[in-house]
């Protein structure tokens, strides 16, 4: 696959890492405590689900691997969000966000991770690549 062509791929996770990081450096407009921890753990299963989508498109990574590395990557860019907040002025860090992070992220991915294994791999395409891929990796 050519490297633009995986690029496409990961858009939606380079908008959405965006979107974070520009929300991050403005000042916060949510009043509330569960709103703020709903947009955390929302935003994070979807950029959990994001990583692995595109993880899944463009490396030949297992099942398990497309489980835990979105897992991995949120929660890192979780805590440079938060390594970010500490120099935003009217913004602080805060542990327990990334902690929601984790939960978003895990839920995000697990989630993904149930649809691909119970949808998509009951195509009869999605079986033959599967094939395919198996043929590749012992060779």
């Amino acid at each position: 696959m050519k490297r633009s062509a995986k690029l496409l791929y990961w858009l939606p996770a380079i908008g959405l890492m965006s979107l974070i990081f520009y929300s991050s450096s403005r000042t916060s407009l949510v009043k509330s405590e569960l709103s703020a921890v709903t947009g955390h753990f929302i935003g994070y299963a979807v950029l959990a689900i994001t990583y692995a989508f595109a993880l899944s498109r463009t490396t030949k990574l297992n099942r398990k691997q497309l489980l835990f590395i979105p897992i991995l990557l949120a929660v890192l860019y979780g805590i440079s969000d938060e390594l970010h907040q500490l120099y935003t002025p009217t913004r602080f860090s805060d542990i327990n966000d990334v902690i929601v992070d984790f939960l978003g992220a895990a839920v995000g991915s697990y989630g993904y991770y149930l649809w691909n294994r119970l949808l998509i791999n009951r195509t009869p395409a999605e079986k033959c690549r599967r094939l395919v891929d198996k043929k590749e990796r012992r060779t």
